[in-house]
């Protein structure tokens, strides 16, 4: 890379979308935030564009990133240009893990408390959201069984898909519709109508407290 590729560069995150299926089988994919193109796309898509300079792969402890030329158009939004018009893909969690519809619930859980996550998208073989599942969801005891899991999937358990953003939209449509329907986290979908993130309200919280420290004076 030379100094003028250094200059005119950004970088575009790498998230990872994971699906767990029924039968322990994990389909992993890397999905990029394309800012020129303003939408998520697969990071194997980045080796044919003429823009992409390189790729830094995710490690433990490091995320990854494309790096991208950008246009003279092309920059980082000013301060004062961001606020609740601020697009769903600015705020939504890039990491999501995803689970089909006959994952146990047991393995559900585990799946929950090794990311640290309150909820998981319930997708199709293609990764197309069908419903979420919460902690909640998980612990709710069917009346006659014994234990919390016992014999369920997240199809028993899940909440059928009312609706998904998709993450072009408006923070502001986006918190609206989560508030009218009383959800804390819904689904972002990228131009495929797949999964590529998270969007939930402790994630708006905590950009609205960065948004926040960055105007302070």
């Amino acid at each position: 890379m030379s100094s003028n590729d250094t200059l005119d560069t950004m970088e575009c995150g790498i998230g990872v979308r994971e699906i767990l299926s029924g039968d322990g089988g994990v389909k992993r994919r890397l999905v990029v935030h394309c800012e020129p193109q303003r939408e998520a796309i697969y990071v194997a898509t980045c080796t044919v564009c003429a823009r992409c300079v390189g790729i830094r792969p995710p490690t433990e402890g490091l995320p990854g990133a494309v790096i991208c030329r950008s246009s003279d158009a092309d920059g980082p939004a000013s301060v004062e240009d961001q606020g609740m018009r601020t697009p769903v893909r600015a705020v939504m969690e890039r990491d999501v893990a995803c689970v089909t519809a006959d994952v146990p619930v047991d393995a559900l859980v585990a799946l929950l408390v090794q990311r640290g996550a309150s909820a998981a998208a319930v997708v199709d073989e293609d990764g197309h959201p069908i419903g979420i599942v919460s902690w909640s969801d998980c612990l709710r005891i069917p009346a006659g069984s014994a234990e919390a899991g016992a014999g369920r999937t997240a199809a028993d358990v899940m909440n059928p898909l009312v609706f998904s953003v998709m993450e072009t939209t408006e923070l502001s449509r986006a918190i609206g519709m989560m508030s009218d329907g009383g959800f804390h986290q819904v689904p972002v979908v990228m131009g495929d109508g797949t999964v590529g993130g998270m969007l939930s309200t402790r994630g708006v919280v905590r950009w609205m407290a960065r948004l926040q420290q960055a105007t302070a004076p």
